[in-house]
This record gives C-alpha cells, structure tokens and sequence, in this order.
C-alpha cells in the first residue's frame, strides 16, 4: 500500500515538475526565435497627459533623487505631473516631496495599511484632474528617460494597460541582490517578453504599471492584499482587458543586498502570490477551459508558475518521492524522470545568468546564491504553509 501511494504522489509531482520546465522552456525559445513585437514611440506630438503617481510610506531618504529623476523625462512638462501618496508618514517624506515639486496627498488610516489601500485612495482623486492615464511608480524607483513617450505610442497602438521591464539598478552589490537580478531577468526577458510576443498577457508587477483612465474608470482599483498588483492583473484579465509588457523602457530600483531585507520583501511578495494562486489558480484555469477563454487559462498557469523557488521546492519533493518510491517497489523511473526534468530546469535558470551577464565580480557573487536560493525556497515553503502575512510590513531601506 504505502508503495502505491509512494508512486501515485511521486507521478503527480514528477508530472506536475515536467509541465512547468516545459512551460517554462517554451518561452524561453519564443524568447530566442522570434522577433520582438516593438513599440514604435512616436517622434512628433506626444499627446497622452500622464499622472505619475508614487505611493510613499517613510521615504524621506528616497523621495527626492527620484523626483528629482523625473524632471529629466523626455517627454513634454506641461503633459505630466507628479504626485506623491504620503501613506502614514511619521517623517519628512511630505515636505521634501513639495520642494520635489510634486503635488502630496496625505493618507493617514492605522487600519487600512499598504500600497493596495493608498492607490485605492489616491488615484480616484487623481483622475479628478485633467489627466489620460497614470504611471505607478515605488518611492525608489526611476524610469528609463523615454518611457512616457514609449507609454504613449502604446497607447495610440490600442494597449490600454502597460508593465514596463523592472530592472536592477544594483546587481553587484551582493549575492542577494544578484541572484534576485538574474530572476527578475528571467521574469521579464524569458517569461513576460515572449509572452508578448506571442500576444499574450502580463501581470502587473507593483512599480511601472501604466493605466489609462478608461480602464481605471471600467475597473476600479479595488486590490487591497499584499500582491495588490496580482491581484489587480487578475480582475483585469477577468474583466477582458489586456496587460503588455514592454522592455522598450524601463524602470530601475535597488534590489534587497542583505538576506534580512531579502526575506522581509519576499515573505510579502511570495506569501500574497501562493495565497491568492491557492485561492485563484486553479478556478481561472478551470474557468479558462469551461468558458474556452485561453487568457485565463494563461493566468492560472502564470500565477501557479510565477514563484521560481516554488518549481525548485517542486523538484526537490519529486527527487525525493521517486527515491523513496525506487527504495520500496525497485522501479527507478520516478526518479530518473525528477532527476531530468529537475536538470532541464536548472538550465533553464542557469538562462538567466546569461541574460544579465556574467564578469568576474558577478562569478564572485555567484559562489554566495545557494544561500540566498536556499533561503529563498524558505519563503516559499512559508508562504505554502502559513500564506500571505495578515499585515503589510515595508521592505528596510540600506
């Protein structure tokens, strides 16, 4: 008996293991072979009127290199303006962003704490004023200078929501902050880019999201949970909007250096994504095939696939199943199969270190990740067990 159950959860696990390297892998070479789908920015007559909005909690250290950033945009002043969400601020994030020249709406609610609840706030109030569309951007985060120009030739193409590509401004600064960029590479230029390119839907990722005022004013921002941005995308992609992803512009934030900022960061990120791929995941991809939607099909799979870690805690049980079934009934194939498909998904990371490139500080770094990927897989089994954390908890600042 225990030898049948050994083989029935070893199958599922080593089958589960296969689809998502193969998932994963299809992308990887529509990443490769075919052309990119470019957005052309218009040269002449940009004329979409942008708010770009920066939700702010304590950001007094941050918040004016970044507006000061903003003022260097190539694109028309009189057709964007700035404003700052300062969110239960006990510092000076307010005044320095009025001398940053940006327009401060302050939210003071003990209960209702993080970014979700600040745009839910801010950007009704926002699309008061005589504006198009908003760019969200963190209180850390810079964009690349061509970036509205970008968003508005999207615009005018017919995309009404926007991710642009979220780049690391400090890859050499650590092992963490390394191995955190090669993922982020991986998740933009092998997963989200050719989707694109295929026509198919991103998932918003928190900093860099561009929505025009129809599709705000079609779907409210109602995402109030620690993957506000997930959940957002789902109810978009639900509701039959269209998400593109872009790497034609950009935004860039330093990425975690140490393993504590890592893990405080990631336990809300990864903790709010398997919570809601527990609750969401399936029922889109059953909804998909049930109403023959291959958007939510897509969705479901993004959000079951999105944690990379997760796939690595995957591979790991499957090994282990397979071994154990392999001790017990003397059938190897399990095992065999985990240990394939597990080598085919580390080649598939391994893409990533070519994606961002490789020099002779990053082969330094390189020798300190399995502590940070260890770590990591931590989160992951955390965020399995326990879900998305009950409070918003800000990521420290170095």
């Amino acid at each position: 008996m225990l030898t049948l159950l050994l083989y029935l959860v070893g199958g599922i696990l080593t089958i589960s293991l296969g689809a998502a390297t193969f998932y994963y892998l299809f992308f990887s070479i529509v990443a490769y072979l075919l052309p990119n789908r470019r957005i052309i920015p218009g040269e002449l007559n940009p004329s979409t009127k942008f708010a770009i909005i920066i939700p702010a909690h304590d950001e007094e250290e941050t918040i004016s290199p970044v507006l000061a950033s903003l003022t260097e945009l190539d694109y028309p002043e009189a057709l964007y303006s700035l404003y700052v969400i300062a969110d239960n601020c006990s510092d000076d994030t307010a005044r320095l962003a009025r001398l940053g020249g940006a327009e401060v709406l302050e939210r003071t609610d003990d209960e209702h704490r993080g970014k979700g609840y600040a745009l839910s706030w801010a950007i009704p109030r926002v699309l008061n004023a005589d504006v198009d569309a908003v760019l969200v951007l963190d209180a850390d985060c810079t964009p690349s200078v061509g970036a509205l120009r970008v968003a508005d030739a999207a615009f005018h193409g017919g995309c009404h929501v926007l991710q642009l590509d979220n780049r690391a401004a400090n890859p050499d600064d650590s092992p963490a902050s390394f191995a955190v960029a090669v993922g982020n590479a991986i998740e933009n230029d092998l997963f989200y880019a050719p989707k694109a390119r295929l026509g198919l839907n991103a998932f918003l990722r928190g900093t860099g999201m561009v929505i025009h005022r129809d599709v705000l004013e079609r779907h409210p921002w109602n995402a109030h949970s620690v993957a506000e941005d997930v959940e957002y995308s789902v109810g978009l992609i639900s509701g039959g909007e269209a998400i593109r992803f872009t790497n034609e512009a950009s935004v860039s934030s330093p990425f975690p250096v140490d393993l504590d900022q890592l893990r405080t960061q990631r336990e809300r990120w990864a903790g709010g994504n398997i919570g809601l791929g527990k609750r969401m995941a399936f029922k889109l991809v059953f909804e998909g095939l049930k109403k023959r939607r291959p958007e939510l099909l897509d969705a479901g799979a993004t959000m079951l696939l999105l944690s990379r870690p997760l796939a690595l805690l995957l591979a790991l049980a499957s090994i282990v199943t397979g071994w154990m079934a392999a001790l017990s009934g003397g059938n190897w194939f399990l095992f065999d199969a985990a240990c394939i498909f597990t080598l085919l998904l580390l080649f598939y990371l391994s893409l990533g270190l070519i994606t961002v490139g490789l020099s002779p500080r990053r082969f330094h770094l390189l020798l300190g990740t399995p502590a940070v990927v260890l770590s990591l897989v931590g989160v992951a089994i955390k965020g399995l067990v326990k879900g998305a954390p009950e409070h918003w908890e800000k990521t420290p600042r170095r």
